[in-house]
């Protein structure tokens, strides 16, 4: 959910950092997140969801206004968007858990079925194919890496530093290092003898 809409509507905060992964690896903080109640006008469905909270989910979808005057929509038929032809934010991305929950059986097919009405508990959603002059495809993907793959990335990094420190020595630093290693002895009481250069 965008944080800007949470923050509008007074939905109280928790602090949980994730990452959150969209296309091209592209990652993205969250540092908060929100329960929700999501349900429809009449509230016969709702369903209390957790939900990450982003500055942004995706650009404005859909890119540019579209021609909607061939449709046809059945007059009896409520749509969950009434403006779902015209560029808005996307302000909240629900996961497959609700996504499936929320999805009936009936499709109205349109445009020699290049436009399918798909009924939900939420309205009826409109998908399918409609001619614009831009295509933007959007996705995105939350993952919670483990501790396992964060503390792999990290000795990567840090043999990666070692690796660069290596490369970096000056002639000097070099000769030091050497001259230690050659002629450096313990005594007997522990302490390291080093010969002066």
């Amino acid at each position: 959910m965008r944080e800007d809409i949470a923050r509008k509507l007074g939905f109280k905060f928790r602090s949980e950092n994730q990452s959150i992964t969209g296309i091209n690896g592209i990652t993205q903080a969250s540092k908060y997140s929100a329960n929700i109640e999501v349900s429809n006008r009449n509230y016969a469905f709702a369903r209390n969801v957790k939900f990450s909270l982003s500055p942004k989910i995706a650009d404005a979808i859909p890119v540019s206004k579209l021609n909607i005057s061939d449709l046809n929509i059945p007059a009896s038929i409520e749509l969950a968007d009434s403006n779902f032809h015209m560029p808005g934010q996307i302000d909240i991305l629900i996961g497959s858990e609700l996504f499936f929950e929320i999805l009936n059986p009936e499709q109205h097919y349109l445009q020699e079925g290049n436009v399918i009405l798909q009924n939900t508990k939420l309205g009826y959603l409109v998908t399918g194919t409609l001619p614009q002059s831009q295509q933007q495809a959007n996705c995105c993907l939350i993952s919670e890496p483990s501790l396992d793959i964060t503390v792999k990335k990290f000795f990567e990094l840090e043999s990666l530093s070692d690796d660069f420190k290596e490369i970096t020595k000056s002639e000097e630093e070099i000769y030091c290092e050497e001259h230690f290693v050659s002629t450096n002895k313990r005594d007997k009481t522990g302490r390291f003898i080093v010969r002066l250069p």
